[in-house]
């Protein structure tokens, strides 16, 4: 089979990100759709009722990050492999 003309349907879909800033690290820290921590552009942790779950290890900015979110939100952390 040739997929050379082969005719593809598209359909774009426009969807809202709530994009909440924090007081500190307002630059590179954020929490997304209400429960996803993204430090610079990569989903690290993400918030539950009560606890942050820790997608695997990072850098210490980055753990700096998950603290303060930790902290602000008052949630113990639990870390999860990737």
């Amino acid at each position: 089979m040739k997929f050379g003309k082969m005719k593809q349907n598209s359909i774009t879909l426009k969807t809202k990100i709530m994009i909440e800033k924090l007081d500190k690290y307002k630059q590179n820290l954020s929490i997304k759709n209400g429960n996803e921590v993204w430090s610079y552009t990569t989903h690290v942790a993400t918030l539950h009722d009560d606890h942050i779950q820790v997608k695997g290890h990072w850098s210490m900015t980055t753990t700096k990050h998950i603290n303060y979110v930790s902290n602000e939100y008052n949630l113990e952390q639990r870390h999860y492999e990737n």
